[in-house]
């Protein structure tokens, strides 16, 4: 087991950098190494992974409108989150240009005092020596970067870009 608070700096960055976005394209693809399996699919940010899950969820239930006073539990569950890391991506951006004033140092504290922690996949595949990817059509995943051990821009048969 890799030690937590070991992980890829470039890796982090580009998935600061994607988690800052506000549109729901899909970033770029992925090829990641997690635990002896290859994992591949396009780089989203932290919300968009659970908005994905929530919608996943509506359509599962029949809530097709997204109308959360029908949502079901697990629904409200996802939202909550979601709703979590929009307020403090808000926050963040007004701290920062709060602090554009300030010396470098403050305003890099200010930029670093997130921990990122886990990598947000859409349309992602897992493969295992000599099988094809699985699920066939994708999915939405979430892995914690301090298990990523390689990685590379692309994508393997059934990502989506």
């Amino acid at each position: 087991m890799s030690d937590p608070h070991i992980q890829d700096e470039v890796l982090t960055t580009l998935v600061n950098i994607i988690n800052r976005s506000q549109g729901e394209e899909d970033g770029p693809g992925l090829v990641l190494t997690v635990g002896g399996l290859t994992v591949s699919g396009n780089l989203i940010p932290n919300w968009l992974w659970f908005a994905g899950m929530r919608r996943q969820i509506a359509d599962a239930t029949g809530n097709k409108s997204l109308d959360m006073d029908e949502a079901s539990g697990m629904e409200l569950f996802f939202k909550s989150f979601e709703d979590v890391i929009l307020e403090g991506k808000a926050e963040e951006e007004a701290a920062v240009a709060a602090a554009e004033d300030l010396a470098p140092r403050y305003q890099d504290a200010i930029r670093d005092k997130d921990v990122t922690v886990f990598i947000h996949l859409r349309g992602a595949r897992v493969f295992q020596p000599g099988q094809s990817g699985l699920p066939g059509n994708g999915m939405y995943w979430r892995g914690r970067l301090s298990e990523v051990t390689g990685w590379s821009f692309g994508s393997l048969g059934g990502s989506t870009s």
